[in-house]
């Protein structure tokens, strides 16, 4: 089914009790169309619930990441609570890799 705001309503058949319509861009539909041609999908849907299925686990992964960096940093910022860290300087630290690296910069 067609319609001028989008490039297609895909495949809205009831699905465990719902309903859904779905417009994409030109690029997209023509993406979905051609995974269905080529008979790995038998339709739409299943190609639109496969990019969802990998999106999910992406956003999963992503999240157990920054959760990781987060328990990472989280001592850190304790530390600093608490007073307990060294006075830092960015030029101090690049003279001191310039001075072990032999350049004179």
């Amino acid at each position: 089914m067609i319609y001028k705001d989008c490039q297609s309503l895909y495949d809205t058949r009831e699905l465990k009790g719902y309903l859904m319509h779905i417009s994409l861009t030109e690029k997209l539909d023509e993406y979905v169309k051609g995974k269905v041609q080529s008979g790995l999908y038998n339709n739409a849907s299943e190609v639109v619930r496969e990019a969802l299925r990998h999106k999910i686990v992406a956003d999963e992964t992503d999240e157990i990441k920054r959760q990781k960096l987060r328990d990472a940093i989280d001592p850190a910022w304790k530390q600093a609570d608490l007073g307990e860290f060294a006075q830092y300087s960015l030029s101090e630290s690049l003279n001191k890799l310039r001075i072990a690296s032999g350049t004179n910069g």
